[in-house]
């Protein structure tokens, strides 16, 4: 176990200004659009991000052009909100991903698509848990770049992936850090004073036998929408099935999960295309 881990966080580190402003917009109940497209405009690198997202092959923009306006139309204010915030959060972290074996790319692209899927499926269905769960699903994996630069520096990076092979990545974050990424993300978010709605489905996503009621539903869909946004392996049969389960033991319902996946995997089919 790699003890040095909280050398590698910079706790003087504030979140970005812009943090403050989105929060203020979704206060004001998502009114004057205007406002967040100002807020997005003023912000470059933000706004580069957005741009490199509206590229993302499992967003179906139909016949509109791919641009940030067309994402907000074809989406909502609240998820364009939660996916500025949480860009905003990570940016103020390193991009170290080597430890998994993936680019920053291909990281920001797991992560926007787990918000993305979020917001496509549970908007059909419960709008209430949909708010709850949009920025979770974002930041669930917020510390593995930093793991992944702890590991990195302590040249275990073989090791780890050895590890994550013969396991899981879970199990290889535990035995080389001491915790899951999951608890380690909100704790993070813990120590920015952020509520506890956003943080506790987070530290239980990967301990469900030990979540309480309240925050059962919410930790069980976040580790069952990470399960299908696996950078590595992106909806996977078997992490499909493994989802289907898990929602089932909390007798969530699983009918518009899978088609929502279809319709998601029918966009992509259709961009490569």
């Amino acid at each position: 176990m790699i003890k040095d881990f909280n050398n590698f966080i910079d706790k003087s580190k504030k979140l970005p200004k812009n943090i403050i402003d989105l929060d203020n917009f979704r206060k004001s109940s998502y009114k004057e659009p205007k406002k967040l497209l100002n807020i997005i405009n003023d912000d470059l690198a933000l706004k580069e991000e957005l741009l490199k997202i509206v590229k993302f092959d499992f967003i179906d923009f139909k016949e509109n052009k791919r641009n940030i306006i067309n994402l907000i139309k074809i989406t909502n204010l609240e998820f364009i909100t939660s996916l500025c915030t949480a860009i905003q959060i990570s940016s103020i972290f390193p991009k170290n991903l080597f430890a998994y074996a993936i680019t920053k790319d291909e990281f920001l692209y797991s992560n926007v698509f787990a918000i993305y899927f979020t917001n496509y499926w549970l908007s059909k269905i419960d709008k209430k848990l949909r708010s709850k769960i949009l920025l979770p699903a974002f930041l669930k994996n917020l510390s593995k770049p930093i793991i992944s630069l702890t590991i990195s520096k302590n040249r275990s990076i073989e090791q780890f992936l050895e590890e994550a092979i013969s396991t899981n990545i879970e199990n290889a974050e535990e035995k080389f850090i001491g915790f899951k990424s999951s608890i380690l993300s909100s704790n993070i978010l813990k120590s920015y004073e952020l509520s506890h709605n956003l943080i506790l489905p987070i530290a239980y996503s990967n301990n469900l036998e030990e979540a309480p009621s309240l925050f059962l539903t919410p930790a069980t869909i976040l580790y069952a929408i990470d399960n299908i946004s696996n950078p590595r392996n992106l909806l996977s049969e078997e992490d499909i099935i493994k989802s289907v389960e898990v929602l089932k033991s909390i007798n969530f319902e699983t009918e518009q999960f899978l088609e929502a996946i279809n319709e998601i995997k029918s966009s992509i089919t259709s961009y490569i295309n």
